[in-house]
């Protein structure tokens, strides 16, 4: 779990989460990217990100990416359980 600020000075939140299966069958690698308002991410920036409520990003459309390829999603995890 992170954040990143582009050049153009845009905050992302990005989650990355795998799923290994050493029985032979598919991993699972997905990253999901969400856009945050400035105030969203400088809160984040200067936050312990564990203790920070994210439920708004289950309805934040996000960008996942994933074995099937790059698509818009409308929401993305807001925990790593989830």
């Amino acid at each position: 779990m992170g954040r990143c600020i582009c050049a153009c000075g845009t905050y992302w939140f990005y989650r990355f989460n795998e799923y290994v299966n050493w029985a032979g069958g598919h991993d699972n690698l997905t990253s999901w990217y969400t856009r945050l308002s400035p105030a969203e991410g400088a809160t984040l920036a200067h936050t312990d990100r564990t203790t920070t409520d994210l439920g708004y990003l289950r309805q934040r459309p996000s960008w996942m990416d994933d074995r099937d390829g790059v698509r818009v999603v409308p929401g993305a995890p807001d925990h790593p359980a989830s």
